[in-house]
């Protein structure tokens, strides 16, 4: 069921969420931690070979996502919450887009 269709209140959502995925959040967190520290080495390596690295890692969310969901007011979405862009591509009336 996607995260737009929810009827509960934010709070109450997000509790009931963090109950059910705690280990499933866990995971993600340390995944993050473990990503973090590599890219650390990683510019600590490059710099001591004189090379600067520039840039960040791209990060995409669902539109069904909870993070959607709970502050749509942070993504382009359009008067249906459906995203207005899809990794970089201007989402367009299928009569425009249709070949």
């Amino acid at each position: 069921m996607p995260a737009s269709s929810w009827k509960l209140s934010l709070a109450t959502a997000l509790e009931q969420m963090r109950r059910e995925l705690s280990n499933q959040i866990g995971q993600v967190c340390f995944a993050q931690f473990l990503l973090f520290r590599q890219a650390r080495s990683t510019e600590g390596h490059a710099e001591g070979e004189g090379l600067t690295l520039m840039g960040n890692l791209p990060f995409f969310v669902s539109a069904d996502s909870i993070d959607v969901w709970a502050k749509p007011e942070l993504f382009l979405l359009d008067e249906q919450r459906r995203p207005r862009f899809v990794s970089g591509v201007r989402r367009c009336p299928a009569v425009c887009c249709d070949t």
